[in-house]
């Protein structure tokens, strides 16, 4: 499945049939499980853009895989927290990134009595 949908991708990136939008949305990452294909997207236009164009997707791939084999591809949106790379600006915003990353590090804040202005 892995070489028909780098195919597919391919023909995205050569042909007029394909808009800028199928092209970004092929190139997501996918997992492949029982028969569907999962792509994660990042937003619910891009789930809708999937639901209109994936018997058309269907097709091309099962030309390339050279199986009628029957599957689906199902979209879904990623969670925000996923998405959102949030820009850090402050010392707390940095402090909170680095203690997330790094848990002991708000045990030595309070073992030796640091203060975060």
């Amino acid at each position: 499945m892995q070489e028909a949908w780098q195919k597919l991708v391919q023909k995205a990136k050569q042909s007029d049939e394909f808009d800028s939008t199928d092209r970004i949305i092929l190139d997501r990452p996918f997992t492949w499980e029982k028969n569907v294909l999962h792509l994660v997207l990042e937003n619910s236009l891009q789930t809708n853009i999937v639901n209109k164009k994936k018997e058309f997707w269907i097709k091309l791939l099962q030309e390339f895989l050279q199986n009628a084999t029957r599957f689906d591809i199902q979209a879904s949106v990623a969670s925000k927290e996923q998405v959102e790379n949030k820009i850090i600006y402050t010392n707390q915003d940095k402090w909170l990134f680095l203690a997330q990353k790094h848990p002991t590090l708000e045990d030595f804040r309070k073992r030796f009595g640091l203060i975060l202005e």
